[in-house]
Parts: C-alpha cells; structure tokens; sequence
C-alpha cells in the first residue's frame, strides 16, 4: 500500500483489498460469482448514501460484477491452532523456562489459575487471560476489537484501580440476561427522561375495522395513496421546481461573471478535455478556454488572463461547489483582488443559470460545426466564440460586441458582401462616428438593461406558474430520492425512486 492507503481506516482497508483483487485477477471476477467471507459491513459501507470520493468509485466498480457477501463462520476450531503457534517457546526460550521451573517448583510457591474466555479480538482468534497467582493477585490483559470497545475496557481499568482486590471470572449469557436488559434500557433512555405514565384516549375501539361507505371511497382512496409507503417510495420523480426563479442582474458591465466546466470532451491536442467557460451577466459576452487539467492554479490563471486583463476587476464570480472554485488557494486570490464569490446549491448546480446556458451555446455550435471530427474542438472554438459574441441575444436584443465596445463588428461576410459602412468608409468620418458611438453607449446600455428587466420579468411568471412549495420543518418525516451511488444495480428499471423514510 501506499503511504496514504496505510491511513485508511480497517473497513476501508477491506474495500481496498476487494478492489485491489478485481483490478489484478479481472478474468476470475468477471467470469465467476466471487463470494466474499467477511465479519465487517463491507456491502453496507459499499451502498451507503453519503459516502463520496473514493468509496463511491470502488461501489460502483464493485456492483457491475457478481459480488455476494457471507458473514464469517465461527471460528472456535482455530483458537487451539492461533494459540500454540503464538506461545509456542523459541530454544532458548524453553531453557530459561526449564530452569525456572525447577528452582521454584509447584510444592514451594503454589499453582496459578488461569482463566480464558476463547474469544477472538482484532489481530485473530487470539484470548483474553486472567491469572492468578498464589498470593491471589490478578495480572490481566486484554484486546479490544475497536476504538469503541477500547473505551469501555479503559473505563473498566480505571475503576479496578479503586479495589483492593479484583477478581474477573466469565459466566454464561444465559446468567447474564439481567444485565443485557438493563444495558438495553439505558441505552435508549435521553439524559432528561422522567417517570410518566401516558394516557391515549381511543374514539372507536383498537379492534374496530373501519367502514368503508359508497360516498366516500374516492377520498378514501385517495388518503390511503397518500398514506401507503410502497406508494410513495416507487412515485415519479418531482420535476416541479420547489422555490421560486430569482433572476440577477449586474449593476455595470463586466462586474458579476458566471463560470463553469464543460467536460471531459474528446481528447484534443496537447490532451486537452475540459473547457472552462465565464459569461458577464450584462453583456452577455463569453471567455473561453480549452485545459488539460482542472485545477485550482488554472482557474487563477484563466481568471487573471481572460477577465481581468481584457476588461476590468469583477465584482463577483458565480460557479458552482467544482474543488477548482472552492479551494483556499482561489478563494484567497479572489479575495485579495476584493472579488466575492457565490456558489450555487450542491443539490442544485443549475442555480447557476447563465453559466449553464452559455455551455448549453458553445457546445451546440461545436456539434454542428465538427459533426465526425469530434477531436478537432479546440480549433473549431474560436468560431464558435465569435459567432456567439456577434449574434443579437434574445433578452438584450444587442450583441455581446456591440455594448462591450459600442460598435458593431464587421464580419467576414461584409467583405464579400459591401455595406454602406464598409464601402463609404473614410479615416476622419470613421473616427467621428465611432466618437459618436461611444457618447451614446451608455444609454444604448441602458436600454438594453431594461429590456433585459422585462425578459426577465416573463421567463419569471412562466417558470413561477410551474412551482411546487415544500416546505419542511424539524421531526417531519420525508423521502430522499435515489441516485446513482445509492442506487441497487440489480434492481435496473424496477428499484424504488425514492428511500426513506428519514427524520428532520
């Protein structure tokens, strides 16, 4: 293992070995059923909902073969075997043992009793002793499983220390059926239980049936949909938006910027395959940029090179929770350039709106322009950015180019093509036009605010028409869906949509 694997946890150690095995002997995996023999929860941990990383990508590796887990069998055979390959005495172990045993002999110092319990503990089917000697002193060791029963054992220690004498003997579960009972009830009894007898008062008797009346079977029916747990569990999937739309605007061009990543893509040049995109909220002008790698350092790199230094300092960045946004080493470098960063909901990622449908732009104009030359996207990108920054988009009815500059760019196509500014063009006209231009930039942008106010403003009631409140409160039962990582692989089409029942 390597250094960092040595600090896994056991159970994890576990899920590394089995993974371990399934990488080198692929063809007996994938071939055969493999039955694991195991005392620890290793399918638990391999179905478990809120693991993440590592654990997630070892379930999913480990669910599409044949996998069964057995628990254990008992293994009171081996304890003998364990035992005498453990204590069995060296050579010169067995002298020093020989002459002992003839200078301090039975008849002059007394037996020693000792007692074993032939459990197994956590390196093996090892034993837990107690001796006696003689003067009846008691020399005990003992080995825990885990940290918890550690706990327990170190409690017990510490209060040994107040006896004069200590005496531990094993009795039989069936003597000990008392004590397991109380240890139950202080177990689920809270620190500020009281004594209190409840009283429920019952309208009909428990053993009632209800009836059933003609006029009411439909909201019966209905109640009792509500109230089935299979019902619920294998309902569809809630498509309906819970919260209303809340739309953003930026104060001024170039403040508020909305990034993402897009990938992985086809393996480009220099072995490019993501692509992280920035969008201004005003403007609607897009930065592009194909990366080998997602790291945080190219995320600053992008930052400094793609934004700042082509138009101004942001006010804000808008992305998702990606660890290339997220890190300290980016959340340091935009703080101190006094830039805020916002980060949409992990549950929700396409909070971020403005990102998500500038990706859903680039990578529209990509497919068609490449069709079967997929590994060619780096070069086709360029093309792609132009023709985004040229188009008048629907909510401004103004090109990215013309408020980021106050002008319209000329195209290609006014080559082929003369318009009246190409053809009459003349250097002194020209540049007391574009001094025009400028002057009236502002209220050009200004317009093009309010417009975007009221496109805004009816994307808001159309999506707000669609939505379904859920509010939740603390002690309200409610059902999580079931994603990926959770999901049974066996159960394909027919598994549950949702798990549950969880407590607030």
């Amino acid at each position: 293992m390597t250094k960092a694997e040595t600090r896994y946890p056991p159970l994890e150690k576990v899920g590394l070995a089995l993974i371990t095995a399934a990488k080198k002997l692929p063809q007996y995996f994938q071939a055969h059923t493999i039955y694991v023999v195991t005392q620890d929860p290793v399918q638990a941990m391999f179905h478990k909902a809120d693991f993440t990383g590592r654990i997630w990508k070892w379930g999913a590796k480990i669910g599409t073969l044949d996998v069964k887990y057995l628990p254990r069998t008992a293994i009171k055979g081996q304890i003998l075997a364990d035992f005498v390959a453990e204590f069995t005495p060296t050579a010169e172990q067995k002298d020093l043992n020989e002459t002992t045993f003839q200078e301090n002999t039975p008849e002059d110092s007394g037996w020693w009793k000792i007692y074993v319990d032939g459990a197994s503990n956590a390196k093996g089917s090892g034993t837990g002793v107690v001796i006696i000697t003689p003067d009846e002193m008691i020399n005990g060791e003992y080995m825990t499983r885990d940290e918890r029963m550690a706990a327990y054992l170190l409690k017990v220690q510490q209060t040994m220390t107040g006896f004069q004498t200590v005496r531990v003997e094993q009795i039989g579960r069936n003597l000990n059926s008392h004590a397991d009972a109380l240890a139950t009830l202080a177990s689920v009894l809270s620190a500020d239980f009281k004594r209190f007898i409840r009283i429920e008062t019952l309208a009909t008797p428990s053993i009632a049936v209800p009836a059933c009346h003609i006029h009411t079977i439909t909201k019966d029916a209905v109640t009792y949909v509500k109230k089935c747990n299979k019902c619920q569990r294998f309902s569809h999937s809630v498509h309906q938006p819970a919260a209303e739309l809340l739309p953003l605007v930026s104060p001024w061009p170039f403040a508020q910027w909305g990034m993402d990543l897009v990938g992985p893509l086809p393996k480009a040049t220099g072995n490019r395959r993501w692509l992280i995109v920035a969008t201004d909220y005003f403007t609607k002008w897009v930065e592009a940029e194909p990366l080998a790698n997602i790291r945080d350092k190219d995320s600053i790199k992008f930052v400094w090179k793609n934004i700042i230094t082509r138009f101004e300092t942001p006010k804000t960045i808008i992305s998702d929770n990606g660890t290339q946004f997220t890190s300290k080493p980016f959340m340091k470098y935009c703080s101190e350039l006094g830039i805020r960063n916002v980060y949409s909901s992990p549950a929700y990622p396409q909070n971020n709106g403005q990102a998500e449908a500038s990706n859903k732009t680039v990578l529209d104009g990509i497919k068609k322009r490449l069709e079967d030359a997929k590994g060619r996207w780096v070069e086709e990108l360029p093309n792609v950015l132009w023709t985004f920054r040229t188009t008048p988009r629907r909510s401004t009815r103004e090109t990215p180019f013309s408020l980021a500059y106050g002008s319209e760019a000329v195209i290609p196509l006014e080559i082929d093509l003369p318009t009246l500014r190409t053809s009459e063009w003349e250097p002194t006209r020209n540049d007391l036009a574009q001094s025009q231009a400028l002057d009236l930039l502002e209220e050009r942008r200004k317009q093009a605010m309010i417009r975007l106010a009221s496109y805004q403003q009816q994307l808001k009631k159309g999506y707000n028409e669609n939505v379904r409140p859920r509010s939740f409160h603390q002690g309200d039962l409610v059902l999580r869906k079931v994603l990926g990582n959770t999901k049974n692989p066996n159960d394909g089409k027919l598994g549950p949509n949702w798990e549950g029942p969880y407590r607030i």
